[in-house]
């Protein structure tokens, strides 16, 4: 027959499971909603660039806002923008699971 203290013990450790499997499938999960969202949006650029045969004017894109030239701009502020998210999404996840470890050390 097992302790009260064994029993917590296991149930601590099933939870510690589960939480890690339900961070894992949310990762898994953000990661791929990312990657369709990276390749929507490079089909998006490559259609209103000009690269695709079925590409049309630029009348519904930022650029046509801009002088002649001024696509290449907006690009690198998408781009940025989603290496800011990626950065800040690995921060996160650094900070959490340090947060776990020093938990962890602290039972």
């Amino acid at each position: 027959m097992k302790s009260n203290a064994e029993r917590l013990v296991l149930m601590h450790q099933k939870a510690q499971a589960m939480r890690r499997k339900r961070d894992r499938v949310s990762f898994s999960l953000n990661g791929s909603i990312c990657a369709v969202l990276l390749i929507s949006l490079f089909a998006v650029i490559l259609r209103y660039q000009g690269l695709s045969p079925n590409a049309s004017n630029n009348l519904y894109t930022a650029s046509s806002l801009l002088p002649d030239g001024a696509g290449g701009y907006i690009l690198v502020a998408v781009i940025a923008f989603m290496l800011g998210v990626v950065i800040a999404m690995l921060l996160k996840k650094q900070h959490d699971n340090k947060q776990k470890a020093e938990q962890d050390e602290d039972n």
